[in-house]
């Protein structure tokens, strides 16, 4: 599935945590991966009015600087080879790094872009909290971002009962197969209880109506998700269910910490499904408040 890989890196351990995960998905699936560094040429001054604040990119500075990327990237790829992985360094002149990262996947048909988040660091001096923002929003290819470099086996798949959440279940299914990892699915149910003034009209009908009322709620979330292993499910491949109710993020959060997932994948954007989550504001959500990976996948539609 993911055969050409795209790591953006800017000389920083931090970005470097990207290299592992990266690194097992290609050695799993055989993949091509570039190593993407964007050099930062800097503003200088020459003495003549006509140029000043020109960027120059022939000065020594600069030129260090664009060698020192090119020297990286080459040790980088000699260091992480593997058997049946391609690895190619990559130099872009940009002034906006995002927008090369996400240019580059276009132009190239990378599958997947693999990046850190947070942190001030490195060659370009890339604020990576934004910049791996702005590239999960905008890339035409899932972004897998990674927060820690570590092995991943137990892999998370958030559903609200829509085709745009179920995008996500064919990457998903392809990483726990690959890694011999673990599934869970999880439905997020907005309702937390039948409205009082609701349920009160309700037993009046009959009695027990309104507790039966969400009683069925709940069952049918979780004959969803039997519907949806039934579908998706792969022999010999055991995928947990779970139901809870709350707040999407929130719970998405606290879930994925309680069961200690290692990758939580999501598909972004629109509106849909049971419970309505809003899907773009929910996965940015995930993305700022959790401290696990997140592969964001982008709707073929």
């Amino acid at each position: 599935m993911f055969k050409k890989i795209l790591v953006p890196l800017d000389g920083s351990e931090l970005a470097e945590r990207a290299l592992n995960p990266a690194m097992a998905i290609a050695e799993m699936m055989a993949s091509e991966v570039a190593l993407l560094c964007v050099p930062e040429f800097e503003k200088v001054v020459l003495g003549e009015p006509a140029v000043y604040g020109r960027d120059v990119k022939d000065n020594s500075y600069n030129h260090l600087s664009y060698r020192q990327a090119e020297e990286y990237l080459n040790h980088i790829c000699q260091s992480r080879r593997l058997p049946g992985v391609t690895m190619r360094p990559e130099l872009i002149d940009s002034e906006d790094v995002a927008g090369a990262i996400v240019d580059t996947a276009a132009v190239q048909n990378i599958d997947l872009i693999v990046m850190s988040t947070h942190g001030y660091t490195g060659f370009t001096r890339w604020v990576l909290g934004s910049i791996t923002e702005r590239v999960s929003r905008h890339a035409h290819c899932p972004v897998l971002v990674v927060r820690s470099g570590g092995p991943t086996q137990r892999l998370l798949v958030p559903l609200d009962g829509s085709e745009l959440a179920e995008q996500a279940l064919e990457p998903a299914l392809a990483l726990t197969q690959a890694l011999n990892g673990q599934l869970f699915l999880l439905r997020v149910e907005s309702w937390t209880e039948v409205d009082p003034a609701t349920a009160h009209q309700l037993n009046r009908v009959e009695r027990g109506l309104g507790e039966r009322l969400y009683a069925s709620f709940e069952d049918e979330a979780e004959a969803y998700l039997e519907a949806v292993v039934s579908k998706w499910g792969v022999p010999k491949m055991p995928i947990r269910r779970a139901v809870t109710t709350g707040q999407a993020a929130p719970e998405i959060i606290q879930f994925a910490q309680d069961r200690q997932i290692d990758l939580i994948v999501m598909a972004t954007h629109g509106r849909s499904g049971l419970s309505r989550w809003v899907y773009g504001s929910v996965t940015e959500k995930v993305l700022r408040g959790s401290e696990r990976n997140l592969l964001i996948v982008r709707p073929s539609s």
